[in-house]
């Protein structure tokens, strides 16, 4: 989501006369992009932020603006006189007026600040994050987002859809709608909508050749749901599902909204409609309170589900959230040992599961230039392929890959 926000805030500083700068030290202007999801986040914008504000007590530039979560739960303003301007973390065109402000001061010769930022010039990636509903009120215990986005917030499918042709005209040839509850869409608005309603919406739209949603909460997906995804060819099989424990008692001290045995059953009914789906999921190790045997639970859950990728992360508390109020007592050493683990077991999954493509054909698109006769692109289930081909590629195309090797994390093969 951070992503497509920042790419929402290049096109609105183009708009407004400005390009882009080939590295940080050499720009007039820097906007830092922040996320509270985790301590290491704040912590590298902090450090990153000391760096930009010598430079301009030395220089008397860049500009420095500031918005995303981070600006949402602190005050930057305080102790840091430097930074020119802040912004939260709603939609960056809900603050251009601020922004522009800032530019048509400190720019003066910027003569022409066009008033839209879709006036930008186009130039975009082949593949394009595009959020859809912001905010979150599932009240995780250890998640700061309800506190730093606030309650859910869902774009109207026709807006969506104009905001995706956008995106297909900057040369987007595959877009993922984004949600830190995607199946959560919707449910804010009258009438009360569902993600089939935007996802059907964008499907159609000339150009698009592929359709993604991120991320989903495992107690929204349905048979109603999977049945009409099914309905839907542009929309590609895989599905990311965090689980973030794999024991009852933890996932109701995170406040999580199932258990065990219905994330089972939820990946069961993916697999039925989608054979060929990959299933990716996040996991947390070292909640407080966490014991050994809950661990084992986890890890037994991993080797049942047998998840495609797992995105794996040490609890760590985030100030405000419901968590912030018990001991963080599992040791960090623990963690990092229970991390490792995961990881080792994890890439034992990944790897035969990625070596059980070797020999089948993949539909890929490309999305990278590696060098003259190797291209990088992803299957329909999301897997990153390596491959060669005899003839020049445009980004964008989908080609027939005929798979001869596999790693944990990536495939490899060659055009037919």
């Amino acid at each position: 989501m951070n992503m497509d926000d920042s790419v929402e805030l290049a096109r609105l500083l183009r708009g407004f006369g400005l390009s882009e700068a080939p590295a940080a030290d050499e720009a007039d202007l820097i906007h830092i992009n922040t996320c509270s999801v985790r301590k290491k986040a704040e912590e590298k914008f902090f450090s990153f932020l000391g760096i930009q504000s010598i430079r301009k007590r030395k220089t008397g530039a860049p500009v420095i603006g500031v918005g995303g979560c981070t600006a949402e739960l602190i005050d930057i303003a305080v102790g840091h006189p430097e930074v020119d301007y802040v912004i939260g973390s709603r939609r960056p065109a809900d603050y251009a007026d601020r922004i522009r402000a800032t530019v048509a001061a400190r720019f003066p010769e910027l003569t022409e600040i066009r008033e839209s930022f879709h006036a930008a010039p186009p130039e975009g990636p082949v593949s394009s994050f595009q959020t859809v509903i912001r905010g979150c009120t599932n009240f995780c215990t250890y998640c700061v987002v309800p506190r730093a986005r606030g309650a859910e917030a869902s774009v109207p499918p026709e807006v969506a859809a104009r905001e995706a042709e956008v995106r297909i005209a900057e040369g987007a040839r595959e877009i993922i709608l984004l949600g830190q509850d995607v199946l959560a869409y919707g449910e804010d608005l009258n009438p009360r909508l569902h993600l089939l309603d935007v996802l059907r919406a964008v499907h159609n739209l000339p150009g698009l050749r592929r359709l993604r949603f991120v991320t989903s909460h495992p107690r929204r997906i349905n048979e109603d749901f999977l049945r009409g995804l099914a309905e839907l060819p542009k929309v590609c099989e895989h599905f990311h599902i965090p689980f973030q424990s794999g024991d009852d008692e933890v996932l109701k001290q995170m406040n999580r909204g199932y258990t065990r045995a219905d994330y089972i059953d939820k990946i069961r009914l993916i697999r039925e409609y989608f054979p060929d789906a990959s299933i990716t999921a996040d996991v947390i190790v070292g909640f407080p309170g966490e014991t050994e045997a809950q661990f084992e639970n986890t890890v037994r859950l991993v080797e049942e589900i047998q998840p495609d990728q797992l995105y794996t992360f040490k609890y760590s508390t985030r100030p405000g959230t419901r968590a912030a109020e018990w001991e963080d007592d599992v040791p960090r050493a623990e963690k990092e040992a229970r991390l490792a683990r995961l990881i080792d077991l994890e890439n034992v999954i990944s790897r035969a599961a990625n070596r059980s493509l070797i020999g089948t054909e993949q539909e890929v698109m490309v999305n990278h230039r590696v060098n003259g006769a190797r291209f990088r692109g992803r299957t329909r289930s999301n897997k990153i392929t390596d491959f060669k081909s005899d003839r020049e590629l445009e980004l964008g195309e989908i080609v027939t890959v005929k798979i001869s090797g596999a790693t944990p994390h990536a495939l490899q093969g060659e055009r037919l």
